[in-house]
């Protein structure tokens, strides 16, 4: 047994590289910031991105970040794969250079970069979504080829996990996404139902806007706070006006203290086609902000139906006006989920997921 091995063995620190695709607002960038910070109590953590939005969280008290060049969104795809090969050979530069022990992926564009990009440590990559539903075959071979380099493959639900053959299976694990555990909701709620994430087709924001429209005719006491921001977002306000509901849903752009904003909301909703987990809906849940999701990758893990939050199909409209309905009709049945969300989503907190992730790095790095 080496010198390096010996040190993994016996619990010593570990050089870590983080690799995501921005330092900006994003279920992966989130998780990033989570477990390196975490990490770097304990081990020498650097996080590499490949977007520079110019806005960012706050990454950078306890790791050192290193810029990638900038990736290419041509619509041509021979330049971006030679971005994508040019992200791969700095990457590779910086692992050489740092000595590390494990480069940790996140993301769809940071893990085909770390799979590419070879050099030394292990390589493990972390999907956060459906590869399948994201872009389609091509990219699903892309995300397969990827995965296949890869020493290990975490995963956020055993739906995804299960799309992928033995191979990848054998060497992969199901992890939990670190929450930073929030202050309690307010104990005296306004009449506000919240949703976060992208303005995207897969976030499905269209399909909650008409729900609630029809909830909205039974209950007009009621807004909708939709946080976010994306490609969709003038065709969700014209959806807005077209309803009729300029004076009851509200578009706001990304808010770093969003959870401030939120905390006397009645309900969040999860409208998603499809999802990895969400970190929104684990962070309301935390909060003991009442909860509906529809029935994607990682809220039918973690919602029980009638127990600790409302599940509705995919795409279904109706469902999911009576699922508000429901909500907003028995304020006990709300309260008795809202106790139950935040006894069990205790077992997320940063603190002991970011050991279970440790617990997996130095396995995968013996």
């Amino acid at each position: 047994m080496n010198r390096s091995e010996t040190k993994k063995r016996a619990g010593g620190k570990l050089k870590l590289l983080f690799v995501t695709s921005s330092l900006y607002f994003g279920g992966a960038q989130k998780v990033t910031w989570l477990l390196a910070e975490g990490l770097a109590d304990r081990h020498d953590v650097t996080v590499a991105y490949c977007f520079d939005s110019g806005r960012s969280h706050p990454y950078g008290t306890k790791c050192v970040i290193r810029k990638l060049p900038e990736y290419s969104r041509d619509a041509n795809l021979l330049k971006r794969i030679m971005s994508l090969r040019g992200q791969a050979r700095a990457l590779k530069e910086i692992k050489e250079e740092l000595e590390i022990d494990a480069a940790v992926s996140l993301g769809n564009t940071a893990n085909m970069i770390n799979a590419l990009s070879g050099g030394p440590g292990r390589i493990i990559c972390c999907e956060r979504s459906n590869p399948k539903r994201s872009w389609g075959a091509l990219f699903f071979q892309m995300t397969r080829w990827a995965y296949l380099r890869a020493d290990h493959v975490v995963f956020q639900s055993r739906q995804v996990r299960d799309l992928f053959g033995k191979s990848i299976r054998r060497k992969s694990s199901i992890l939990k996404n670190p929450v930073l555990i929030p202050e309690p909701a307010d104990e005296r709620r306004e009449k506000k139902v919240v949703n976060m994430g992208r303005l995207t087709a897969q976030k499905n924001q269209d399909l909650l806007i008409r729900a609630f429209a029809r909830f909205h005719e039974q209950y007009p006491e009621y807004t909708l706070h939709i946080y976010g921001e994306g490609d969709l977002e003038d065709a969700l306000r014209a959806r807005i006006s077209a309803l009729g509901m300029d004076g009851a849903v509200f578009i706001h752009k990304n808010d770093p203290d969003v959870h401030d904003r939120i905390r006397d909301a009645e309900m969040f909703v999860l409208s998603s086609d499809f999802e990895g987990l969400s970190n929104a809906l684990l962070e309301c849940m935390a909060r003991g902000i009442a909860c509906i999701s529809t029935r994607c990758e990682g809220s039918v893990d973690v919602i029980r139906s009638g127990e600790n939050g409302l599940l509705t199909e995919i795409g279904d409209e109706r469902g999911l006006t009576k699922a508000m309905c429901t909500l907003a009709g028995d304020p006990e049945l709300r309260r008795v989920m809202e106790r139950q969300a935040m006894k069990e989503i205790a077992e997320y907190d940063r603190d002991s997921v970011t050991e279970d992730w440790e617990r997996m790095i130095r396995g995968v790095c013996l």
